[in-house]
């Protein structure tokens, strides 16, 4: 049913009909695939809404969003990531351009997103590409005296400190307090696998009980090393493409090689809750 990717993780099918509803035995396969791979990859799919969350929901419920689209509006569960500026046109500056920077879905919050779903509705003629690292594969590899310095250190996540460092519109009041700083550990292990994952990324204000310039640089430092490609799959999207992927071992971003000043990227996105947290 799937086929491993070449890369380091992941795996496609052409196999599965995502407009169809599923047996027991098909979700039993995708779910153990989708922890086997950590990522998966439909291919020819031709969905609307309602089948993407259908598909979404055999993993858990569908988040909710804290934050809002060019338009004002807060995400609905299913929503477009764009490359538009505020007035809805391509722009190389997006008004929403955090998914072009490593990161882990909603690690701001207290319970992150178990998953992410992509389906591309516009694609530029090439490039617009989705990169994904895998954190566990990045944790094995590291020296040992690296991760006895990390094992017992917790990062501090922030999605005001995000904006701040990214040059983004500030949070508003009603998502500062909806989503005060938390706590992650830096070393976190999968709630299903047990795999002991890297848990960084942009949201990653600092290192808890650190010295501030100390404790970032320690941050850039794995995240320098859990981003090389031996732990990279590098998505090259064509239409009616569905990528999935566990949060919970990898980090994402976009990549900015196409013109955005003039080609247009409007991807669908769900993400799924995280229940086992």
């Amino acid at each position: 049913m799937f086929q491993a990717l070449n890369s380091p993780f992941g795996a496609e099918t052409n196999s599965i009909d995502l407009s169809q509803t599923f047996d027991e035995a098909a979700i039993t396969a995708i779910r153990e695939a989708f922890l086997k791979y950590g990522a998966l990859v439909f291919r020819n799919q031709t969905v609307d809404d309602d089948n993407l969350v259908a598909f979404a929901s055999i993993f858990g419920r569908l988040e909710q969003h804290l934050v809002e689209n060019s338009d004002g509006e807060l995400m609905t569960p299913v929503h477009n990531i764009t490359n538009f500026d505020a007035d809805g046109k391509p722009s190389a500056w997006p008004y929403i351009n955090t998914n072009y920077f490593w990161h882990t879905d909603k690690s701001y919050l207290a319970t992150p997103s178990l998953a992410t779903m992509l389906h591309p509705v516009e694609l530029p003629a090439s490039g617009g590409d989705t990169q994904l690292a895998h954190m566990g594969l990045a944790y094995a590899a590291l020296p040992d005296v690296t991760r006895n310095k990390i094992a017992q250190l917790n990062a501090v996540h922030s999605i005001e400190f995000m904006r701040h460092s990214l040059d983004n519109p500030p949070p508003t009041e009603a998502q500062i307090q909806s989503a005060p700083p938390v706590v992650h550990p830096i070393v976190r292990p999968h709630a299903e696998t047990g795999q002991d994952c890297l848990y960084i990324g942009m949201y990653a204000s600092h290192i808890e009980d650190l010295d501030l310039a100390e404790g970032r640089l320690i941050l850039a430092r794995l995240q320098e090393q859990s981003t090389q490609p031996p732990f990279v799959y590098t998505h090259q999207w064509r239409l009616g493409d569905i990528l999935i992927w566990d949060n919970r071992c990898l980090m994402h971003r976009g990549i900015a090689n196409y013109d955005m000043s003039q080609e247009r990227r409007v991807m669908k996105r769900l993400c799924v809750w995280d229940d086992r947290a």
